[in-house]
């Protein structure tokens, strides 16, 4: 994995995103079919799996959706736990306030799922917690034009652009 400079900025006139993270942005997003697989637990997964029939699940924010397994193939399946088990990395890394160890980790799993809202939000926030606010606010703005409707990735982006005074 690539290490990233984190020193601080100066009040120069230079873009402070880094370029590996300009181009991960940049990603189309994946199909809106394989992102909705990562809502579901690890465990919902497994269950999904061995059904020969559709599911309800309980997601966050209490909706219920219906899944159907024959939605999705094995390589899906491996390819949404790989994202998961990153993800997780990443959240104990960053728990134990290792924010610049986690950020490759939560680059990797956006670069397997670009366009996760969550991954993104969890990306910003470990930025944020390294002092890169105007980092920060790149990405959640990206995370808003690719989810007008999220309120938490609205909520989190006017957080971050009260706390410098935008």
């Amino acid at each position: 994995m690539k290490t990233h400079n984190f020193s601080t900025h100066t009040s120069q006139a230079v873009d402070p995103m880094p370029a590996e993270l300009r181009e991960l942005l940049e990603m189309q997003p994946k199909t809106p079919h394989l992102l909705r697989l990562l809502r579901l637990s690890p465990q919902n997964i497994t269950k999904l799996k061995a059904s020969q029939r559709p599911i309800n699940f309980w997601i966050f924010g209490g909706v219920q959706e219906t899944y159907d397994p024959k939605d999705y193939t094995e390589e899906d399946y491996l390819w949404a736990e790989n994202v998961m088990n990153l993800a997780v990395k990443a959240r104990e890394i960053a728990k134990s306030e290792r924010y610049a160890e986690a950020i490759p980790i939560q680059m990797e799993a956006i670069r397997m799922a670009p366009g996760h809202d969550l991954l993104m939000l969890n990306l910003a926030v470990s930025y944020a917690k390294l002092n890169q606010i105007p980092i920060t606010i790149k990405i959640l703005e990206k995370a808003k034009q690719l989810y007008p409707d999220s309120k938490k990735v609205l909520l989190t982006l006017e957080a971050y652009k009260i706390s410098v005074g935008k």
